[in-house]
């Protein structure tokens, strides 16, 4: 049956069960799922296993041999609906490397249907309340869902958050080790703290990708229509248990994955914990129970000891704030004074004939814009690269490119037409004379960017561009080039040059800039660093992409912990980035294979560095201006700063002395502001102090109020009880009939032991447990210690 296929199709409904499927060599071979399912390939094996349909007579040397072809088929089958392929691929003989090439062998495969999210709707949010399930980058692309216009949300209870998993399939593809995320799938957002995760290509097949902070998130993938695309899927799984609802009089306090719940009225507290979504636990009952007969005074409540401490600290921590302000405003006078002090006598003892020669030299009034010849190295603004004269390529010539060893090519134009007549054309049609295109992009591929190149106008790629010109016509190529300086240096020491270039092109080459050697660049203090991106490569996102597609590198602002992506522009040069500081780090990543062309990133330092204001002078910065001024006097100058220069006039801050008639000053008293400010410290401190106090003396007062009122309703409704008690249970009864018509009144009170006669507070405290005892007999208890006091306590103090 040579070159007859037979075709296998397997047909899976349900999700959670695997099937195992042989393919024998040469076959052709189908996998499919239901609409809302997608492939998951669990395992895929390629040799000469135990036999069946494909081998009846196993050869005994080679039995078991085989080969993990798991990475071949997630990239055909894995995250699709269905999938085809044919047994007979050489891709699949490659991977043969533990069985001979000379046996018989077949595929052996094992894969599920997973049950995916597909439901959405056109240009809307889609919110997803289940706990668990799969996003898949596969119904992204087909159907929009998912996508940045219609985003999917994942919405838990409060106090659940969300686990998310990527399950990419594409991992296996390049096995080198990545910084950063090299190719962006989409974004996850928590809106309300203001996150936005970037979802990157993972290094492995499963990978923990993101653990929200609250119980909501969002996810926009990025739809990307390339036919063949491997896929990927993010699962998701809503973790950790609600927040609890008390019960009525009850406080409720959470600590991670338990829970405390307490009694408002008592100390009660019973503890429960979360296990996976459910809290497990025993919880009892706050409700107030009240046994009739039974009436309990208590006696007033002490302040507690932790309000006390509380008080004492709010108190302690005001007079100690108050204490320290009135002290530093007490420094402060005493040193302003001694300041003025000093200065008075410096100026007594000093005088103009004391002053050295060269500080009257170096403080001469000048001119800051001084002459070139004076200029310093970043005064000097930065040389232009000469443009290469037109070049002139004819159709079906080869041409070469090439620049110094530190410099690269640049190309600033190219057209392809039928231009003005020359050695190319001899003679020019009248009707298209001057038609032609723009090919600069494909000449950016082929030639910015690298050190030389190499192109042919015959190129099928020039062929097929004919916007302005016809196609019949002759055309020819003019290019017009610059070579431009880059840094080739990999050196730890910083990169201290008023501008330049770094390329791409470099750190594929030799690794400089690469994120093991990368470039580092310093300016003066004062000054920051602008960075431009000019980029060479094919690709130009849209502008509907959220971020960027593919990642070029970093930059890095160590000391504000700054990190910056360099993205793929979508126009050929662009603004790239203004430092806040004066000192940047550029790393650049190995270029990708899927992005054609190199790039250029070109810095400048901008701006003046900081001034050194001279003796007796203070400065101070604003922007683009900078003040200086004696500190002797009212004098002032401001200077501007013009690119990197300082422009304007400054004056001279040594004082003019009479030798024989020193000058001198008395010392200034402190200005009416600081009096002011000091004064308002001091008031504030004692005025806080005084609410503090204050506030602790109410807080009291109002507790100790609430207890009375407290124990002044118990006693209340004591007596009333005991009141009604007495009625109805001390009416005159018989003791005894033997003995005469006595009542309980009429008995004379009976003797302790040690021969003591019973006062009459230890009679009521005896008649009142006996009305305890009688009024249920079925339900008789003793009284406690505790009961006793109190009731001896409350009868003693009516």
């Amino acid at each position: 049956m040579s070159g007859l296929f037979v075709m296998i199709t397997v047909l899976i409904s349900s999700m959670g069960y695997g099937t195992s499927t042989d393919i024998c060599f040469g076959e052709q071979g189908k996998l499919t799922c239901n609409r809302d399912q997608v492939i998951l390939m669990t395992s895929a094996e390629y040799g000469h296993m135990t036999g069946g349909q494909c081998i009846r007579e196993e050869d005994p040397r080679y039995r078991g041999c085989s080969n993990d072809v798991l990475p071949l088929f997630d990239k055909w089958c894995s995250g699709k609906r269905e999938c085809k392929f044919d047994t007979s691929n050489k891709a699949l003989e490659r991977l043969n490397v533990n069985c001979p090439s000379f046996i018989r062998t077949f595929t052996k495969l094992e894969h599920s249907c997973i049950k995916v999210k597909t439901a959405c709707s056109s240009n809307r949010i889609t919110t997803l309340t289940d706990t668990a399930g799969y996003l898949s980058s596969y119904v992204t692309r087909t159907r929009g869902c998912g996508s940045s216009t219609s985003p999917w949300i994942i919405s838990a209870n409060p106090g659940q958050t969300i686990e998310l998993e990527l399950i990419d399939f594409s991992a296996n593809e390049d096995n080198s080790k990545i910084i950063s995320c090299r190719v962006i799938y989409g974004f996850i957002l928590e809106r309300a703290l203001g996150i936005n995760h970037t979802i990157c290509a993972g290094s492995s097949r499963q990978t923990a990708l993101y653990t929200s902070k609250t119980n909501s998130v969002e996810i926009r993938m990025i739809k990307d229509n390339r036919k063949g695309k491997t896929e990927f899927l993010i699962k998701f799984e809503v973790i950790g248990c609600a927040e609890f609802s008390p019960p009525a009089h009850a406080w409720y306090k959470r600590e991670g994955i338990k829970a405390i719940i307490g009694c408002e009225n008592n100390d009660k507290e019973w503890t429960i914990v979360c296990s996976g979504n459910k809290w497990t636990g025993d919880t009892g009952n706050c409700t107030n129970t009240v046994i009739q007969g039974t009436a309990v005074v208590p006696r007033p409540k002490k302040l507690p000891f932790t309000s006390v401490v509380i008080m004492a600290g709010i108190i302690g921590v005001t007079v100690v704030l108050s204490v320290v302000v009135i002290v530093i405003g007490v420094v402060y006078v005493k040193k302003y004074r001694m300041r003025q002090e000093t200065k008075r006598a410096t100026l007594v003892h000093k005088t103009y004939s004391t002053l050295d020669r060269n500080i009257q030299a170096y403080y001469r009034p000048v001119t800051m814009d001084q002459s070139v010849d004076n200029r310093t190295l970043w005064d000097i603004p930065p040389s232009t690269h000469p443009e290469v004269a037109g070049k002139d390529i004819c159709f079906d010539d080869e041409s070469r490119l090439s620049c110094g060893r530190d410099e690269v090519i640049m190309m600033t134009s190219a057209e392809y037409g039928n231009m003005e007549g020359g050695h190319c054309i001899e003679e020019v049609d009248p009707r298209y004379r001057g038609c032609a295109d723009d090919v600069l992009p494909l000449f950016d591929k082929w030639c910015s960017g690298k050190q030389e190149c190499t192109f042919d106008t015959s190129d099928k790629e020039l062929k097929i561009i004919h916007i302005n010109c016809p196609k019949f016509i002759l055309k020819y190529t003019r290019v017009h080039h610059t070579c431009v300086e880059v840094r080739s240096v990999c050196s730890p020491k910083p990169l201290t040059d008023p501008s330049g270039y770094l390329s791409s092109h470099i750190a594929n080459t030799i690794r400089c800039g690469s994120p093991s050697s990368p470039w580092v660049i310093s300016a003066n203090p004062g000054q920051i660093i602008q960075l431009e991106l000019i980029d060479f490569t094919t690709i130009r996102p849209t502008s509907n992409i959220i971020s960027c597609r593919y990642v070029y590198g970093f930059i890095l602002e160590r000391s504000l912990g700054i990190n910056q992506t360099i993205c793929a522009g979508n126009r050929r040069q662009v603004a790239l980035y203004t430092s806040k500081t004066n000192l940047i780090e550029i790393q650049l990543l190995k270029s990708d294979k899927r992005v054609e062309g190199e790039f250029l990133i070109e810095f400048e330092v901008v701006g003046c560095a900081e001034i050194s204001p001279p003796p007796h002078a203070w400065y101070k910065r604003e922007g683009n201006k900078a003040i200086i001024g004696c500190e002797d006097n009212d004098k002032e100058w401001t200077v501007t700063c013009t690119g990197n220069r300082w422009e304007g006039e400054i004056g001279n801050c040594t004082k003019s002395v009479n030798q024989k008639e020193p000058i001198s000053r008395k010392p200034q008293k402190p200005g009416f502001t600081s009096v002011v400010i000091i004064a308002g410290i001091i008031g504030s401190a004692v005025v806080l102090s005084v609410i503090a106090i204050v506030t602790g003396v109410v807080y009291v007062k109002k507790y100790r109020m609430h207890q009375e009122t407290k124990r002044a309703a118990l006693v209340h409704k004591t007596y009333s009880t005991i009141d009604r008690n007495i009625q109805a249970y001390y009416r005159p009864v018989t003791m005894d009939q033997s003995v005469d018509n006595r009542t309980l009144w009429d008995i004379p009170p009976s003797t302790h032991p040690e021969g003591h006669t019973m006062s009459s507070d230890d009679q009521c405290i005896c008649a009142t447990l006996q009305m305890r005892n009688n009024v249920d007999n079925d339900k008789r208890t003793e009284i406690t210690s505790l009961e006793r006091q109190s009731l001896y306590s409350s009868i003693k103090s009516n």
